[in-house]
């Protein structure tokens, strides 16, 4: 393309000079047909030359040298994940939860709970900051899954500090009492509860106290009331003194305004987007929903607990064989909520708590309780623990495993059509200029010289006046002639009285 360009400018520079014109723009129009440089050099002067095309030659010439990254841009070449036909990915959703235990136990004897990977899930929950997600098999490192469905255990919590106000008027300030004397004071909570708080002084210094108070004792309206959650599993009020415990013996429970919280747990159902980036899950949960109106199991009840996705919500494809409907074994829910409550019920004393002469071990939940400065956090890791525990049991069930597409990195070619604009512009200035180019010199009638030497020599300023110079002028016009002439013709450079001169010569 630059050869032809090149080629014009050499044209062009013939028919600048069918009219007079100053002998230094054979040279401009030269080097213009050499390179980028002399283009530049043409384009300083466009004032001169702005009625010749050589200065849209010049332009192309220019822009052409920035077409090479231009070009290398174009195609880009990207690894992208692709399905790949003998990679697997799997993962597990639940559609029951049975932890295989039935009511018998609540009859009498001994009640051992879940099971201890299940306990250990409450543990893991409450003890540990990031709860380790559900991990599926893929075998490419890198998976994408269809939006599912699966059984899961789901909380809120809401800081109700604000609204909870100490009822009677004790004031602030310590009765004056010597001896052993009890200071009991009662909270009142949104929805319809109220807490009791014993504490026990000896003079002015705090011997017996809570840091933390949690306790499932609160109205059947609560959750509906505050949280906006219709009959929970389990409905907690959570109270943390958190200034007595840093006190010590001097705490104050009249000056105290003590950190509270309504918590509800209860089976849901959520909606995951699942996928797998170079071997780390990303778990999403995409929605969430639950049965409002299922009533609240008793102890000892055979009922199941039926969760069914209501008609408005949408459905992500099931399995093969599965539906919308999930249930909970009665006895499961039943053994779940007894041990829940009886690991999150209780009280955390204050660090100086006097006991007697014996010692009272530390309950371990109840301490990362009253630790806690984010309880709807903390409960949130619980409930994720155990829906991950959940899914985790319904490995092997029926309707439970999800097949979803393991990709492999394939290369991929794509063109960026933006990077085509300045070969595509100086393309199309070239094809311009050359239509033009041979359209000027048609008319004009003049041979098609380009940038041949021969045609300077013998259509040069003239004969040569040199001493044995002799004429290499003649009326020879095509390329052609000029070479037969120049073939049969010898000269020599020599120097003379007006400097040195190409003449004729002999061998």
């Amino acid at each position: 393309m630059m050869v032809a360009v090149a080629a014009c400018i050499s044209q062009l520079k013939w028919l600048w000079f069918l009219r007079p014109r100053a002998l230094s723009d054979f040279e401009s129009f030269d080097m213009a047909s050499r390179g980028p440089w002399g283009s530049i050099v043409v384009l300083c002067r466009a004032f001169r030359y702005f009625r010749s095309l050589v200065i849209v030659a010049a332009l192309v010439t220019v822009l052409s040298s920035a077409t090479g990254p231009f070009l290398q841009q174009i195609i880009s070449i990207s690894p992208k994940p692709d399905p790949s036909a003998t990679g697997v990915a799997t993962t597990q959703r639940a559609q029951m939860y049975d932890e295989g235990e039935d009511n018998a136990q609540f009859g009498g004897g001994v009640r051992s709970g879940p099971g201890l990977r299940t306990k250990a899930a409450v543990y893991r929950g409450i003890f540990t900051d990031e709860v380790p997600a559900f991990q599926p098999f893929c075998s490419t490192g890198n998976c994408t899954f269809p939006l599912f469905d699966s059984l899961a255990m789901c909380s809120k919590c809401l800081n109700v500090t604000d609204d909870t106000r100490r009822l009677g008027d004790q004031g602030t300030k310590l009765p004056e009492k010597s001896g052993h004397w009890d200071l009991n004071l009662t909270y009142s909570l949104p929805g319809d509860t109220e807490v009791d708080v014993r504490t026990r002084y000896f003079d002015d210094s705090l011997q017996h106290g809570p840091a933390l108070l949690s306790t499932s004792s609160v109205s059947t309206t609560m959750s509906k009331s505050t949280l906006g959650i219709s009959n929970p599993m389990l409905a907690l009020a959570i109270m943390q003194f958190p200034g007595v415990d840093r006190d010590g013996y001097s705490g104050n429970y009249l000056k105290e305004t003590p950190v509270v919280y309504e918590c509800a747990l209860y089976f849901c159902v959520q909606t995951y987007n699942l996928t797998v980036v170079d071997g780390k899950t990303r778990t999403e949960v995409v929605s969430t929903w639950y049965n409002e109106t299922d009533p609240v199991l008793d102890l000892g009840d055979n009922w199941h607990r039926y969760l069914e996705r209501p008609t408005d919500q949408p459905t992500p494809e099931a399995p093969e064989g599965g539906d919308s409907t999930f249930v909970v074994v009665g006895g499961t829910f039943n053994t779940i909520l007894w041990y829940l409550g009886k690991t999150l019920n209780g009280t955390a004393l204050s660090r100086t708590a006097v006991v007697g002469d014996d010692e009272e071990e530390v309950d371990d939940v109840l301490e990362a309780l009253k630790r806690s400065q984010d309880i709807p956090a903390l409960f949130g890791n619980l409930t994720t623990s155990l829906s991950t525990r959940i899914r985790e049991m319904s490995v092997g069930a029926e309707n439970g495993e999800i097949t979803g597409d393991a990709l492999a990195m394939v290369p991929h070619v794509r063109i960026r059509w933006q990077w085509l604009s300045l070969p595509a512009l100086v393309m199309a200035l070239s094809s311009v200029l050359l239509v033009a180019t041979a359209m000027a010199t048609k008319r004009s009638g003049l041979p098609v010289w380009k940038n041949s030497s021969l045609a300077v020599l013998f259509h040069g300023l003239g004969s040569d006046p040199g001493a044995d110079g002799g004429d290499l002028s003649g009326h020879r016009s095509r390329a052609s002639e000029m070479n037969r002439e120049a073939d049969g013709r010898t000269v020599m450079l020599r120097r003379g009285e007006g400097g040195w001169k190409l003449g004729s010569g002999s061998l």
